[in-house]
């Protein structure tokens, strides 16, 4: 969908969040990118163009790897580093809790079994 130069200015105060085209390295990923334009032109006369500050949307590490995109892509100011590392530290979590589990079951059954040799 095309967007009008005009629509952009009087949304210019608004999140935007782009998606490329085409998919990125034939994953089936797309590039997202959010950000604000900026108006850009002489001072004091009406913008002469638009500036798109952003920032590459990205949820994990995975997504980034598919996309090429590394954490010095991300600007240092950019929320994006933070909530990237957040959630793979989440996730790392809770594949641990779940070994965890798988571990301590299996640690169970074989005191039970051993239990079982001792006593009978």
């Amino acid at each position: 969908e095309r967007i009008s130069f005009d629509t952009i200015v009087e949304f210019s105060n608004s999140l935007f969040v782009l998606r490329s085209r085409r998919s990125i390295h034939r994953t089936g990923e797309h590039l997202l990118l959010r950000g604000a334009f900026e108006l850009v032109g002489e001072e004091g006369s009406n913008a002469s163009g638009l500036l798109l500050l952003c920032s590459p949307k990205v949820q994990n590490f995975d997504t980034m790897k598919k996309l090429g995109i590394t954490m010095g892509d991300i600007p240092l100011h950019d929320a994006t580093r933070d909530l990237t590392l957040l959630a793979e530290h989440y996730t790392t979590e809770q594949r641990l809790l779940q070994n965890l589990e798988v571990m301590s079951e299996r640690v169970k059954a074989e005191k039970q079994r051993n239990d079982e040799i001792l006593f009978s």
